[in-house]
């Protein structure tokens, strides 16, 4: 099977992804869409960096690994962006 390889790679999405979904709510909820905006560009600056590193060397898995750090990254940028916003 073709997919064999990348199996353990797909079981890791919603680890790394949960965090971002769910700021992803809160950030639409506090109508702070403009945060997100700028994760999600440091995000897929890196994302797009790692992938032209890491898929020549590894192929695919370079590819994996770039888009499990794109999905960790968001949620540890909007993370980080909260602990910033005023509270009231």
């Amino acid at each position: 099977m073709a997919s064999q390889p990348y199996i353990p790679w797909a079981a890791l999405i919603p680890l790394c992804g949960f965090s971002a979904f769910m700021w992803d709510g809160i950030y639409i909820g506090l109508t702070e869409t403009r945060l997100m905006l700028i994760t999600m560009f440091l995000a897929m600056t890196l994302y797009f960096v790692l992938y032209a590193v890491l898929f020549p060397l590894i192929g695919n898995h370079g590819l994996w690994i770039g888009f499990l750090t794109y999905l960790s990254i968001r949620g540890l940028g909007l993370w980080y962006y909260y602990t910033k916003l005023p509270k009231e």
